[in-house]
């Protein structure tokens, strides 16, 4: 009982780490884009990004516009804490969900348990595709209350019902779904239309008409697919029926030259956790071989389901990992005990219940430490908090004046001039003007840019926009040291 109360202890923990993230979690790329384009659906009725192209997404659009629509007084029209809201209730979702498939399914593995949950928390605390207003949260609820669904079939037929339904409304909400209604109509078929031919014809027919209902949309994101190739293949756009494509595809991923590389440029501890994962699931494939689980060999397929559909996919972004990281905590507790078993059994050797205490406990002292890193390292939180309630003569947020005060220099210095950067910059240096993110797109020479100092200099933009740069000054955003290139007159 003690032990049981200990980890439910450990788990409540963990339910208040994710819900400070809300708050904590970095506000990067991604979402600055989003909080722009939900501010450009409300205040101005378009959904333009920063380079005048159209959110191509129609579901995206009305969730952009409830999400703004959130935000009615004033107060909150910088709080861009609010557009997290889906993500916020998917991550918590998904959390409770995984702990009660793991406590019923899996609850010979309870020792192993916690390690799963705090790989959740991990992922979904401190990342973009976390608990961020990015899309890869609610799409990893979909996967993950699907899975629920089918291991409660037998006891609850509803939870499949209800998962089929926001499934077929949410076909067209992000294209990471489109694994999971492949899996969701084979489900169909295999439950409802087995033995009745008729009505599965009748699906089927359904479906295609639903296809039909929606080809031009479709038409436009195989449009969009092609489109952003020639940011991964060395600027040539791509034909999506070119088998060569999806071979490169392949062997970017496999080389470690696409999502593995972006997580390991901007997440390198995160990407050696993925990897080390990996190895489990290789290990145990390999060398343990135990299927007997229906429970683990499900979610293992669906595992491998996402692996093929993302190493074919030409978009090659770190955040799409999100899917990853919730299969596989639902497959690790299973992992580690089968391999602690193994070795058990070669080694006739006995592990004693207190190492599994010591683990939990530096798993709360790192998550504690990563939580607390993030509070003390987050510029925008910081702003918003001086904002309201002058926060910047605190000692805790020493480094965090000192870097506002190379900030707002130059604000005042570049006050009215223009400026290229990541799409965050323009809620950063306020006092400009914002050129956007997309050096194809703009029409003039901007008068200074801003660049990640790990990966350029301001030498690499004097092709790009025609003009010599001088390195004016370095700041920090979110724990990343940013250089300011002016031009030269």
């Amino acid at each position: 009982m003690y032990k049981k109360n200990k980890l439910n202890s450990s788990v409540i923990y963990l339910f208040i780490i994710i819900t400070l993230s809300f708050f904590f979690n970095y506000f990067g790329y991604d979402e600055a884009w989003f909080y722009y384009v939900t501010n450009n659906i409300y205040y101005h009725a378009s959904d333009n990004d920063f380079s005048d192209i159209p959110l191509s997404s129609i579901i995206g659009k009305s969730f952009m516009w409830a999400i703004r629509s959130l935000s009615l007084l004033n107060y909150f029209n910088d709080f861009f804490f609010l557009n997290r809201i889906y993500s916020f209730f998917s991550i918590i979702l998904s959390f409770i969900i995984i702990c009660k498939i793991l406590k019923k399914n899996f609850h010979f593995c309870n020792n192993y348990f916690f390690i799963s949950y705090s790989l959740f928390t991990f992922w979904f605390c401190f990342h973009e595709g976390g608990m961020t207003s990015r899309y890869d949260s609610q799409v990893t609820f979909l996967c993950v209350f699907f899975i629920f669904s089918i291991f409660e079939y037998n006891n609850n037929k509803a939870y499949f019902v209800i998962s089929t339904i926001i499934n077929s409304i949410l076909i067209l909400y992000h294209p990471n779904v489109i694994p999971l209604i492949f899996v969701n109509i084979f489900f169909i078929y295999l439950y409802f239309f087995k033995k009745k031919k008729k009505l599965f014809f009748f699906l089927i027919i359904l479906f295609f008409s639903l296809i039909f209902f929606i080809k031009d949309y479709l038409l436009k994101l195989l449009e969009f697919y092609n489109s952003i190739t020639p940011y991964f293949y060395d600027g040539n756009k791509r034909s999506l029926l070119d088998i060569n494509l999806y071979l490169e595809n392949i062997k970017k991923d496999i080389l470690f030259q696409g999502r593995f590389k972006h997580l390991y440029n901007f997440y390198p501890f995160t990407f050696y956790i993925l990897i080390f994962n990996y190895f489990l699931v290789f290990i145990h494939l390999i060398w343990i071989r135990d299927f007997k689980n229906k429970h683990f060999n499900f979610v293992l397929f669906l595992f491998f389901l996402w692996n093929i559909f993302f190493l074919l996919s030409p978009t090659k972004w770190s955040h799409h990992f999100a899917i990853i990281f919730a299969l596989l905590s639902l497959i690790l507790p299973f992992l580690l005990f089968s391999l602690v078993e193994k070795i058990k059994l070669i080694l006739n050797i006995k592990i004693s219940l207190k190492i599994f205490s010591y683990v939990n406990l530096i798993l709360i002292f790192l998550i504690s430490f990563k939580s607390l890193y993030y509070f003390n390292n987050n510029y925008f939180l910081f702003k918003f908090l001086d904002k309201y309630f002058e926060v910047n003569h605190y000692i805790f947020f020493n480094k965090l004046s000192k870097n506002e005060i190379i900030i707002q220099s130059v604000n005042d210095k570049m006050r009215n001039k223009t400026f290229y950067g990541n799409p965050e910059f323009k809620y950063v240096f306020d006092k400009t003007n914002y050129l956007g993110n997309n050096s194809n797109k703009i029409n003039e020479t901007p008068d200074f840019f801003v660049v990640y100092s790990r990966f350029e200099k301001c030498e690499d933009y004097i092709k790009t926009f025609n003009s010599k740069y001088i390195f004016q000054v370095s700041f920090n955003i979110n724990d990343s040291e940013w250089i300011v290139c002016e031009k030269l007159n």
